[in-house]
């Protein structure tokens, strides 16, 4: 059974929320919060697996609450609530790994069938990783099974990057693509390769950018700044000096002298 918290200062906003979610109380229970404030104590005493939260609150925000949960590195996942169709406020809900935004009024069908959709990805994520513990050894087993699970997604994730390196790669949509959350990915590239998943993302397009240097003295920097997936050749260059300490013409220069 999955753990939701709704966090909303409009208590009827709340209760027909808590009506939606506990027709079927087989999947979750439910939890409230009139401000960012009281979400944040209660995460920390519920441990909710889900968070239902409007975006605009007197004092802390929903996005301010979206950004709490990432920067404490908390496997939530977030759905986001707004009276306004606002670009800015579906571009921050996303940004900071919402799974999706919501207008109000809520239409309970549409609210009922996204929970079903973030019950099955739970779901899919415990037969994944998560064993029930009852003794040390089954302890030992699933921290070994967790690795090992963790270790599979880095490698799909490494490779799906360095094979396509020139796309686009932010946090979301890599998160949206292989189904994890975004404390999720940023715990594991952590441990794996100790940085965070844009310096990681940077140092792959880098070592990319180096071997085209290296090996194809006919493409012009612009094209292999585009190849190894940076928008803009100057930014790029000033990234690659900051790395290497070299510009890329100087590091060409060097490999062919």
């Amino acid at each position: 059974m999955y753990k939701v918290l709704i966090v909303d200062d409009e208590p009827a906003v709340i209760s027909s929320l808590k009506r939606v979610i506990e027709k079927d109380k087989r999947f979750f229970t439910t939890g409230e919060a009139f401000s960012v404030k009281q979400a944040k104590l209660k995460m920390e005493d519920q441990a909710p697996d889900i968070i239902i939260t409007d975006i605009k609150m007197p004092g802390e925000t929903g996005i301010d609450l979206l950004k709490s949960i990432i920067e404490q590195n908390m496997d939530i996942l977030t759905i986001v609530l707004s009276g306004y169709d606002n670009f800015d406020y579906v571009h921050d809900a996303f940004i900071y790994g919402a799974e999706e935004y919501l207008l109000k009024p809520l239409e309970p069908n549409k609210v009922g069938k996204l929970l079903d959709k973030i019950a099955e990805k739970l779901d899919k994520r415990q037969n994944l990783g998560a064993l029930v513990v009852k003794d040390s050894d089954d302890q030992d087993r699933a921290s070994e099974n967790y690795k090992n699970i963790a270790d599979k997604m880095i490698d799909k994730i490494d490779h799906y990057l360095k094979s396509n390196l020139n796309e686009d790669h932010s946090l979301v949509v890599i998160c949206r693509k292989f189904a994890i959350s975004q404390p999720y990915l940023s715990k594991i590239i952590k441990k794996a390769k100790n940085c965070t998943y844009n310096e990681y993302l940077i140092s792959l397009r880098i070592a990319e950018a180096k071997q085209l240097l290296r090996n194809r003295p006919d493409l012009l920097i612009a094209d292999i700044a585009e190849a190894a997936g940076f928008s803009d050749q100057f930014y790029f260059s000033r990234v690659f000096k900051n790395i290497t300490g070299k510009t890329p013409s100087e590091f060409r220069n060097e490999q062919h002298a």
